[in-house]
């Protein structure tokens, strides 16, 4: 941010730390200090959207984050949408965004996994697992994507799959609590 002020730019790494620690009512104060200051930062903006989230203002998140978007399209912030229709418990509409996330960056491995996260969430488990296998491809180290297919398949009953993938989990998350409970249970 080649034109912002040093003062400025400390009061946003200020705020982007407070957020981060999860003071997230003094964070949104700096942050709206800033913006007004600032009104056409996108970082700010994005920050704002993600406070909104935590504190289930979808409206004012969705508003945040398009301003956001209009100032710069990044994949973050599709995400971010995404994650905002997924909340509001609106699958299609998320990875609506999600993929739009991955016109940006053909290999985000955010996207794709929320992509298969929503998909599961329908018990959609071909298209969601299509997803994860794509994010276990690029990155086979994430427990998350091995918990998730195994927690839709002991739902489905499949219990041969769910241990197998809980085992996988542990093995790249040996301290993996949900997974280690899960493999318990069945």
């Amino acid at each position: 941010r080649k034109n912002m002020n040093k003062e400025l730019e400390k009061k946003l790494n200020k705020a982007t730390s407070l957020q981060e620690s999860g003071r997230i009512n003094e964070a949104e104060v700096l942050y709206k200090d800033l913006l007004l200051e600032m009104p056409l930062n996108d970082l700010i903006l994005a920050g704002l959207s993600l406070i909104s989230i935590d504190k289930k203002k979808f409206n004012h998140a969705t508003e945040y984050i398009n301003k956001a978007i209009k100032i710069k399209q990044l994949p973050i912030y599709y995400i971010t949408l995404g994650n905002i229709h997924h909340k509001r418990r609106n699958p299609e509409k998320s990875r609506e965004f999600y993929q739009q996330a991955l016109n940006l960056q053909p290999d985000n491995i955010q996207a794709m996994f929320n992509i298969g996260v929503s998909y599961l969430s329908e018990f959609n488990i071909d298209e969601g697992e299509l997803y994860l296998n794509k994010v276990m491809d690029l990155d086979p180290n994430i427990a998350e994507c091995y918990f998730q297919l195994a927690f839709t398949y002991s739902v489905r009953q499949e219990m041969d799959k769910a241990i197998q993938y809980l085992v996988k989990a542990i093995e790249v998350k040996p301290n993996y609590g949900e997974a280690m409970f899960l493999l318990s249970c069945i």
